[in-house]
């Protein structure tokens, strides 16, 4: 497992409901336009409120940390995803997706709310 890169801020799902939230999870699987180097993302959220209460990650992707810096920010300044969802980060370019993790982690959290 060369190159595996591993990183979580917040809490998982099972302390989220273990601490009394309403918790709830969203997986995003990450690829990369070559087709290799998948990353694996779960984030953690509040249902009611849609707070950021976790995120973690495992892939090849080098980069994938500074994604979880901004989320450990968030969790800590209590931010809701819609908070950050417009967020103008910078676009990594070769992903399939130029919306950003933080546009598609929103969308799922609607799509599993309906």
């Amino acid at each position: 497992m060369n190159n595996l890169v591993m990183a979580m801020t917040g809490i998982t799902i099972r302390q989220a409901v273990d601490a009394g939230y309403d918790a709830d999870a969203v997986h995003l699987l990450n690829e990369h336009l070559d087709g290799h180097s998948p990353s694996n993302i779960w984030m953690i959220y509040e249902r009611r409120t849609h707070q950021i209460l976790g995120l973690q990650c495992i892939g090849k992707t080098s980069d994938m940390a500074e994604y979880v810096n901004i989320f450990s920010l968030a969790i800590q300044q209590e931010l809701k995803i819609e908070d950050i969802e417009f967020t103008d980060f910078y676009f990594e370019h070769g992903y399939k997706d130029p919306r950003g993790l933080n546009r598609i982690l929103a969308r799922l959290v609607r799509e599993n709310e309906r």
